[in-house]
């Protein structure tokens, strides 16, 4: 017989055990033999496996509750990242709104400012104001 762990071979006759015996073990595949040395050692090993593998369970327990925990965030953040982009959206198009008004309330200042340079050039032109000032100053009214 073959030790499972150390892999040596012994005598099923040095091992006192039954020729009959001997046969029922050889015909069972998944039956694990171990010498005596190897014995007290794979109970102690087996005993460390069970522990490691109950701390793997709880491990793998308190990981799925935070998985779950974090998706949830996620979905928090998710959400809370759409309603910025929307509302970076929406004050986008207030903003747009206003620039046009501003560029066209703009235009229409210009416009006046050009009209009445205008009108300024012609008056002066025509001597109409160079008259003014002259009965503003013949009135004593400072206009600097």
């Amino acid at each position: 017989m073959q030790c499972k762990l150390c892999e040596k071979w012994f005598h099923a006759g040095c091992l006192k055990i039954p020729n009959k015996v001997y046969k029922v073990l050889g015909q069972i595949t998944n039956l694990y033999w171990f010498c005596e040395v190897c014995n007290s050692s794979v109970h102690k090993v087996l005993v460390a496996v069970g522990k490691m593998q109950e701390k793997m369970d709880n491990m793998e327990e308190r990981m799925s509750s935070h998985q779950k925990e974090t998706e949830s965030e996620i979905r928090k953040v998710s959400a809370r990242q759409v309603n910025f982009e929307l509302e970076m959206a929406r004050l986008k198009e207030t903003i747009d709104k206003e620039f046009v008004e501003v560029h066209i309330n703009m235009q229409a200042v210009k416009k006046e400012m050009e009209e009445a340079a205008s009108r300024s050039k012609t008056l002066t032109d025509q001597g109409v104001i160079d008259v003014a000032r002259a009965e503003v100053a013949v009135a004593g009214i400072d206009t600097a």
